[in-house]
């Protein structure tokens, strides 16, 4: 799923080798991207084909504060690369999703729930996550321009639950566990205001 996020940064030492950064950055978190296929023969006969179809859903945003360093490497005048590690503490409090999933008969006298996911976020507020990346860099005359790839790995996933199809004029019910990680890789640009110079 795709995501997005916005925010800001400060860099401690953006003109030494070695810099610490921190910052908020909003983010919009994904919940679940279903797939399904359900064959003709397990629903209702006025259908004159399978069911296909796709749901996509995101919760509400989370805020979080990256704790990076940043390794900076000169390559020629202008131009850095980077490479950045550390960790993010996202503030996420507790969130449950639910998606059912029901047809009707031709005449809407009977209704059958044939899918159903039933998920929920941990109890706990915050949650941690290991951040690792790298960028270049281009200084202009007043701002930096950077472009990082970077990767988040969550120490607990973002969502758990189940889903489960039932219901269907041929197939026994089936059931299954769904996790959602929330680990993904991102590409981030950043642009960076010079600090002003004391006259």
């Amino acid at each position: 799923m795709l995501g997005f996020n916005a925010g800001f940064e400060y860099d401690f030492y953006p003109d030494r080798k070695w810099s610490f950064i921190t910052g908020l950055v909003i983010a919009l978190e994904p919940v679940y991207n279903v797939h399904y296929h359900i064959k003709i023969e397990d629903i209702y006969s006025h259908f004159e084909e399978d069911l296909i179809d796709s749901f996509t859903s995101y919760s509400m945003s989370s805020f979080s504060t990256p704790i990076l360093i940043r390794l900076n490497i000169q390559m020629k005048e202008k131009v850095f690369i980077s490479f950045l590690s550390g960790f993010k503490v996202k503030f996420f409090p507790p969130y449950e999703a639910l998606l059912i999933y029901s047809i009707s008969n031709e005449d809407n006298t009977e209704s059958r729930e044939i899918f159903g996911l039933n998920l929920h976020s941990h109890d706990n507020l915050f949650h941690g996550s290991f951040v690792i990346g790298s960028g270049i860099s281009i200084a202009m005359k007043k701002v930096l321009l950077k472009t990082n790839f970077i990767y988040v790995m969550n120490f607990q996933n973002t969502f758990e639950g189940e889903y489960q199809f039932g219901n269907l004029l041929t197939s026994p019910p089936t059931r299954g566990d769904y996790e959602l990680s929330g680990n993904y890789l991102g590409l981030v640009f950043t642009v960076s205001l010079a600090k002003r110079k004391d006259k």
